[in-house]
């Protein structure tokens, strides 16, 4: 089967990240696979693109990025739902009225999560049978970088991550002033925000708000596996987002050892547990008292690190969801 596969493939993004694993998991399974870039595509484009190249089906990322041109196409399509389509765009009645229509017309629709189910069948209570639970896998190859070298950091300094594109819905000014209070009493404290600028006007005032306050950076984004390695080195990976389908990163955390803490979000809570996964926070003070409690408890730390790992290795092995979109693509019927 030639299948099309639609999504934001904008570099370091977790669609692009997505996108590329299920489509090494379809093409070793005997697929062939076109990946197009949503940005650069328009409706016509795309059937022009399938009556020219023989596309057998349709695969598309996000009910609304992907969702906006798929509509009547005369081959079977399956949306897998991001976060901010069912959390954010559905909130507006144009963008809503566009997910839809794409909804309607797909074969299938997959969800990361079960909060994601729900939320897609409380939206499309008519297509609930459509709607199929599979979870993201999980793939880590930490580089020999070493964030710490590149920054000028010491070995026993407190170095917190935050992997995050600057953008709005990402939140991630969230912690600054809190981070920032705490170097001022402690200068080991620091915090780096790793991440594209999804957002031009908004990372510009993210960059002018960081570099007035001590101990917090902002980094371009490098690659995956040198991500993986500066997430080993780090004290805890954060999450301050205000919408997640499942995070990419938080997984990678989990994979490689180093305890996460998150926004407590539905997205994120379909990840976190609470001390046993990893660290839930509403507010800035509450991400203190967490942060504070990982670094004086030792034994509270392992058990997140150990739990979280056998988890994701369980419950977010490649191999499940590889054979999950196989099954998909061969049962497809129109």
């Amino acid at each position: 089967m030639h299948i099309l596969l639609l999504s934001l493939l904008e570099p370091y993004t977790g669609n692009a990240t997505t996108a590329r694993r299920i489509a090494g998991y379809l093409q070793s399974h005997g697929h062939t696979v076109t990946l197009l870039d949503t940005r650069k595509a328009s409706a016509d484009s795309v059937r022009t693109m399938i009556e020219g190249s023989n596309i057998d089906a349709v695969l598309g990322i996000h009910a609304l990025g992907a969702g906006r041109l798929l509509f009547d196409l005369p081959i079977p399509t399956v949306i897998i739902f991001g976060g901010t389509d069912l959390n954010e765009h559905a909130r507006n009645p144009r963008d809503l009225q566009t997910m839809t229509e794409a909804v309607e017309h797909a074969c299938a629709l997959v969800a990361f999560t079960e909060d994601a189910r729900q939320r897609a069948e409380n939206l499309w209570p008519e297509c609930k049978q459509k709607i199929r639970v599979i979870p993201q896998g999980v793939l880590t190859h930490p580089s020999a970088f070493s964030l710490r070298k590149a920054i000028g950091l010491r070995d026993d300094d407190i170095l917190f991550l935050l992997p995050a594109g600057l953008r709005p819905v990402k939140d991630p000014l969230m912690l600054v002033e809190e981070i920032a209070q705490w170097h001022r009493e402690n200068p080991r404290v620091h915090l780096v925000i790793i991440g594209a600028d999804r957002d031009p006007t908004y990372a510009q005032k993210c960059r002018h708000i960081a570099m007035a306050l001590p101990g917090i950076q902002i980094l371009p984004p490098i690659p995956a596996d040198d991500l993986h390695a500066a997430m080993k080195e780090s004290n805890a990976i954060l999450n301050s987002s205000h919408s997640e389908g499942l995070c990419n990163t938080l997984l990678e955390a989990m994979h490689v050892g180093t305890p996460v803490l998150a926004r407590d979000i539905p997205g994120n809570r379909a990840l976190v547990a609470h001390r046993e996964t990893g660290m839930l926070f509403a507010t800035p003070e509450e991400f203190s008292a967490c942060a504070m409690q990982l670094r004086n408890d030792s034994v509270l730390r392992t058990h997140i690190i150990t739990s979280a790992r056998k988890m994701v290795e369980t419950e977010y092995a490649p191999d499940r969801e590889a054979e999950a979109y196989a099954k998909l693509f061969s049962e497809l019927s129109w």
